[in-house]
């Protein structure tokens, strides 16, 4: 069935009339763009002696260039942008914000122009005006990451945080590769107060650059907010050749600061000779209370009671460190512990809790120092040992960490935990042997340790003794059903070595489960798995 469509005279000169608005309108529109990027040949050589001049950041003289290029083209947008940069790095921003606008006359997708006048916005505080060009250049190019980090920014001075790390994600979803997001991550943390999370994103930045100057800074500035003297000294010292000066009035003020805590310790002394409240014990016996039946927020309340009426008792500050820490608020945990060993620089639980928690988060100078305070004080102390022993290891240091993990098994020959780390160190100093002499004990002093059996069968991957690693492997997976390394490594030894396709598969669809894909996903690729 063939459909007619029936027109009248009338219809039909609407259309060819509607047709020809249409084509004068794109015509207009493509003759202004042409006429936006052609230049007169007379003005050719100026403009690039304009551009050659701003590349050498003879800006004055670029704006000449460029200004006289516009007398002999005055429609020829590149020169409006490249004069408006000028006019911005010679600080005349007034100057800059009349030509970004000719810029986007004359080239109204020109998203560069528009990002770069948010930049200007932003210089002299303008900062809704600079969020509202980014979104413009984000919404004519949405994959273009200098605005995208340029609005972060701006997102960050407004105290948008949440808006601020979005853009960010975005960035590296787009460009997995940019080093420079974790370093912005990590400033929109610290300015919004989030110290821990900044040192988390600072961490990852100086793991993949570790001369990171900029992040090396940044992250001892964070730890000095946090009262961890050592790890600021030393990301300071690291950081020195970024800017001399700064580091230095730093590192002074940290001696200041040592000074004055100095001064409170004497202070403390005569402050404990005064008799307590009986109000500060009930809440304090209350805090204990709350805390052994894991309500810590109540926990935490009691206790900042009771420092309101005892503010240089320490036990408060050490129990309230611990109410946080189990709460998850491990940032205030940090300060507590830190306020309870200026009060009594003999605590040493609280040196062993504050570097568990920089320990936890990558700030190992910390961590040792604090572990170290804490065997000066009980030389028999296990797990500063342990713990140091980890850090050293962490900081690459594998034969202080073996010298503390072998201390701490003279304390507790029983310690498995401490075999099972030994074991891991000597490993990756392909000391095979001594490893697996290390899981064979913590797999003695406890048969039900899934970590033990997964790190021997590892070892005998080494070893060549496969059949026994995928016995290890097995008992691993019995122990603990989520340990997707067992999984994964039981599933490579049955593709690699005994060619079982059907059980490796297997074992990576299940750790593919368990939140682990990448196995299965490039054995699906390649046809080995369905």
């Amino acid at each position: 069935m063939i459909l007619k469509i029936v027109t009248t005279p009338k219809i039909r000169r609407m259309i060819l009339f509607t047709c020809i608005i249409i084509f004068v309108v794109l015509a207009w529109l493509s003759l202004k763009d042409i006429q936006s990027r052609c230049i007169c040949p007379d003005a050719t050589g100026i403009y690039s002696e304009g551009i050659n001049q701003a590349n050498g950041k003879n800006y004055q003289k670029a704006v000449e260039k460029f200004t006289k290029t516009l007398k002999l083209s005055p429609k020829y947008a590149p020169a409006y942008f490249n004069r408006a940069m000028a006019y911005d790095a010679i600080k005349m921003y007034d100057e800059a914000l009349s030509d970004y606008p000719k810029t986007i006359e004359f080239n109204s997708r020109h998203y560069k122009a528009l990002n770069n006048r948010g930049v200007t916005y932003r210089k002299i505080g303008k900062i809704d005006l600079a969020i509202r060009d980014y979104s413009e250049a984000l919404r004519i190019f949405p994959r273009y990451c200098t605005a995208l980090k340029n609005r972060s920014i701006a997102y960050r001075r407004e105290k948008k945080t949440k808006e601020a790390l979005l853009d960010l994600e975005k960035v590296r979803s787009i460009d997995p590769a940019d080093n420079e997001i974790m370093l912005l991550r990590g400033k929109v943390y610290n300015e919004a107060g989030q110290f821990l999370n900044a040192v988390t994103s600072l961490n990852e930045a100086i793991e993949k650059i570790p001369e990171d100057l900029i992040s090396l800074e940044l992250r001892g500035k964070v730890a000095l907010k946090l009262g961890l003297y050592e790890q600021a000294i030393n990301d300071f010292e690291k950081s020195f050749e970024s800017n001399p000066s700064y580091c230095q009035v730093l590192i002074d003020k940290i001696n200041r600061n040592r000074s004055e805590i100095n001064h409170m310790v004497k202070l403390k002394g005569q402050i404990n000779n005064l008799k307590l409240n009986v109000t500060v014990f009930k809440h304090n016996t209350r805090g204990l209370d709350f805390y052994k039946h894991n309500k810590y927020d109540l926990a935490v309340k009691e206790f900042s009671e009771a420092i309101v009426l005892a503010p240089f008792y320490m036990p408060l500050f050490y129990n309230r460190g611990l109410a946080f820490r189990e709460s998850g608020d491990d940032q205030n945990a940090i300060f507590d512990f830190g306020t309870a060993i200026l009060l009594d620089t003999g605590c040493e639980k609280a040196y062993l809790s504050r570097g568990r928690l920089c320990m936890r988060f990558g700030l190992y100078t910390q961590a040792i120092t604090d572990f170290t305070k804490a065997i000066q004080i009980n030389p028999k102390n296990l797990n500063a040992y342990f713990n140091r022993g980890m850090c050293h290891n962490r900081c690459y240091s594998p034969k202080k960490a073996l010298a503390d993990l072998g201390k701490a098994l003279t304390i507790e020959p029983k310690a498995y935990e401490v075999y099972n780390e030994r074991g891991l160190i000597r490993y990756s100093l392909n000391q095979f042997d001594e490893s697996l002499s290390d899981f064979n004990m913590a797999i003695y002093l406890n048969p039900k340790y899934a970590q033990a059996y997964r790190n021997r069968g590892v070892v005998k991957t080494e070893m060549k003794q496969n059949q026994e690693a995928i016995i290890d492997f097995s008992h691993a997976i019995e122990i603990d059903p989520k340990d997707v390394l067992a999984f994964i490594t039981r599933g490579t030894i049955y593709m690699t070595h005994f060619k079982d396709n059907q059980k490796a598969c297997a074992d990576w669809k299940y750790a593919c489960e368990l939140g682990s894909c990448s196995n299965y996903e490039i054995a699906k690729n390649k046809g080995l798995c369905k």
